[in-house]
């Protein structure tokens, strides 16, 4: 109302400023408005440049909305005001109603709720839209954010980063990356030297840095990033914070995005280091609060980094210098050992356990003891007193009855209960012996269901050594 918009004039450079002429809001205090189309509109509300308002004719008295708060005192119409200029301007009897009606509705009526906002910073008008905007059509800050960024770019801003988010997406069994995790990306791919997430961070130097840099300094290590986590066996759902992929990206832009590092047999000790960070940062939680600032500070990191593979320990020393160290204290582990089934952190607690998983297969996560075993109709059938039967109930979806199984392997197991599916297995020393050392199984003298809860506090213990 009191601003102006300025649309594209056709036919004009895009980096020419007067392809851009301001046009601000306007009632026509004259006649209704009219039109052959069946519009239901009463008024005529146009925008118009002031070339265009200077044209005026006996057809048209173009007022500007924004001249209407002349007329306010307190929360009430100042109708000596009013009457002046509908004398001062002889208005007809449509005019003098139609501005009478206008004051009513921004003044006085609580139908238009707006307030002057004095201080000149976009970042503060966005995020006051968003706010008075959640009863409308659904706008997030980032929508109004990339709007910013899309003026500003020479291509389609909008076709590369929704196109980026979709290719993401696709890697592996799915992720759920959003176009604000691009968005944040950029900045920090692009070394630009405040990371925070407002609009005056993609003012038009920095996206144009972005958009000259798309390829290869966020494009390519993104998808890099994303290739790699659904190699570790990440997806949407287990992946419990796309900020940790972030320093993958900056690592693999720094030696170039080598199109093979998944596999290649060049980069293993990279990539166990990586697997690491994600294991690690994902259950640290590190980027959970101070977002920006550790993000920086682990950038700053990278850059001290003198090109000997992925600076994990450079990191962990960065990170505890804010607070955020990288190793577990016994609280964290005694917690992380009673990880539940179902939760999201849990396959990354159990890939820790699995250091030299082959995830170039596709894994499930399994109950040792099958969860169709512990109902208590089973267990009281089993001899099991009260008290065993709600400790099993308690503790059967918990970490120590957990694996990590082959999906083929585990479409076969179903639910067949442990002392029946590895007997097959115990009669092979050496293929028992490899299965109880991958899974971390304790040797016990029976696998039954009267077996399970020393079972499980053995395999905790083993869990909790790791």
């Amino acid at each position: 109302m009191l601003g102006y918009r300025a649309d594209k004039t056709k036919g004009k450079w895009a980096n020419n400023p007067a392809a851009y002429p301001k046009r601000r809001l306007y009632l026509n205090l004259v006649r209704p408005y009219e039109s052959d189309e069946e519009i239901d509109r009463e008024y005529d509300f146009r925008f118009l440049t002031d070339e265009e308002v200077a044209q005026q004719d006996e057809q048209s008295l173009w007022f500007p909305l924004r001249e209407v708060l002349q007329f306010a005192s307190a929360q009430d119409i100042d109708m000596a005001k009013l009457l002046a200029y509908i004398q001062s301007k002889q208005l007809n009897a449509f005019g003098g109603q139609a501005l009478l009606r206008l004051s009513q509705v921004i003044i006085k009526d609580p139908v238009i709720h707006y307030f002057q906002e004095d201080e000149q910073k976009l970042d503060r008008v966005l995020n006051i839209f968003v706010r008075l905007n959640s009863g409308g059509i659904p706008l997030s800050y980032s929508d109004l954010l990339l709007s910013i960024a899309t003026a500003q770019w020479k291509s389609d801003a909008r076709e590369a980063i929704y196109g980026l988010v979709d290719e993401l997406n696709e890697f592996g069994d799915g992720f759920e990356f959003d176009k604000d995790f691009v968005l944040k990306s950029a900045l920090v791919l692009t070394d630009r030297p405040n990371i925070k997430f407002s609009v005056d961070n993609f003012d038009r130097e920095n996206t144009q840095a972005i958009e000259e840099h798309w390829e290869n300094s966020v494009r390519n290590p993104l998808l890099g990033a994303a290739e790699l986590a659904a190699s570790f066996g990440y997806h949407g759902k287990t992946l419990t914070s796309a900020n940790v992929l972030i320093p993958v990206a900056y690592y693999l832009k720094q030696i170039g995005s080598p199109a093979y590092f998944v596999n290649h047999p060049t980069y293993a000790s990279d990539r166990r280091l990586l697997r690491k960070w994600l294991i690690v940062g994902l259950l640290k939680s590190v980027f959970s609060a101070k977002t920006d600032t550790l993000l920086g500070a682990v950038r700053t990191a990278f850059q001290g980094n003198k090109g000997d593979g992925f600076p994990f320990d450079a990191i962990d020393r960065t990170l505890a210098g804010h607070g955020k160290p990288l190793k577990f204290s016994n609280e964290e582990l005694d917690a992380l050992a009673d990880a539940e089934y179902g939760r999201r952190d849990t396959f990354s607690i159990l890939a820790a356990a699995y250091p030299a998983l082959n995830t170039q297969f596709k894994f499930h996560l399994d109950h040792i003891f099958p969860k169709s075993s512990f109902t208590k109709r089973k267990l009281k059938s089993a001899g099991l007193s009260d008290d065993d039967i709600e400790d099993y109930l308690s503790t059967f979806n918990l970490l120590p009855n957990l694996q990590l199984l082959e999906g083929v392997v585990n479409q076969v197991k179903l639910d067949t209960p442990f002392d029946q599916w590895s007997k097959p297995m115990q009669e092979n020393p050496a293929e028992w012996a490899n299965y109880c050392t991958q899974h971390l199984i304790p040797k016990l003298s029976a696998y039954g269901l009267d077996s399970f809860t020393t079972f499980r506090k053995q395999r905790q213990a083993h869990l909790r050594q790791l």
